[in-house]
């Protein structure tokens, strides 16, 4: 019997974009997912500001902007947990023996993995998808080097997935919206009709 392919893509989505569709598209055909958890997450432990946007409106926002996609969810799990949203607490709670576990993120996120806490529990316990969210050549040895890194140092499992880039700043986005610049391009327009109706951002 096949085990479930489950993977999860966290993080803040303060808002949730374009870009983290794209993301999470990539992540569903690329690794060919049973099923997908988008999972907003409480309290991250490496950013200190995200807008200010309660975790219940980020998690509203993403029902909105990834209702589209097929096999997907939206977690509470770390919302509900409280406190800092460390992922090898997530792993291990998801890990089972019928599962393979996925996680996503990008490629700023990939170059730092090793200093979250417990990344030895992280590589063992699900195979890393990642990314590109930058279109600079110049990264690729630094990503490549990092890699060989992770293979020699956990025995990671790392998986480039085929992904058109999609360059967006969530903080730069932030700040259009407060400057009510209207309409965005990377923005689902519920997702925007959302953000002013609660009157997000400002």
């Amino acid at each position: 019997m096949s085990k479930l392919k489950l993977g999860i893509y966290g993080g803040t989505f303060s808002p949730p974009h374009l870009g983290h569709l794209r993301a999470a598209e990539s992540f569903l055909c690329g690794v060919e997912l049973d099923r997908l958890l988008i999972m907003p997450d409480f309290a991250p432990p490496h950013k200190s500001e995200f807008g200010g946007v309660s975790a219940e409106d980020r998690l509203a926002m993403c029902r909105i902007a990834f209702s589209s996609l097929e096999n997907t969810e939206i977690s509470d799990f770390e919302i509900l947990r409280g406190g800092k949203s460390y992922t090898y607490l997530t792993l291990e709670a998801f890990s089972s023996p019928d599962t393979e576990l996925y996680f996503l993120c990008g490629t700023d996120m990939l170059l730092t993995l090793d200093s979250w806490r417990s990344p030895e529990i992280i590589f063992n316990l699900a195979t890393i998808c990642y990314v590109r969210r930058e279109d600079d050549r110049a990264n690729d040895e630094l990503i490549k080097t990092k890699i060989e890194e992770y293979r020699e140092r956990f025995s990671a499992r790392i998986l480039e997935l085929p992904h058109t880039v999609l360059e967006v700043s969530s903080s730069q986005l932030r700040a259009e919206i407060k400057r009510d610049a209207g309409a965005s391009s990377v923005l689902d327009p519920a997702v925007m009709e959302y953000i002013h109706e609660r009157g997000l951002y400002r």
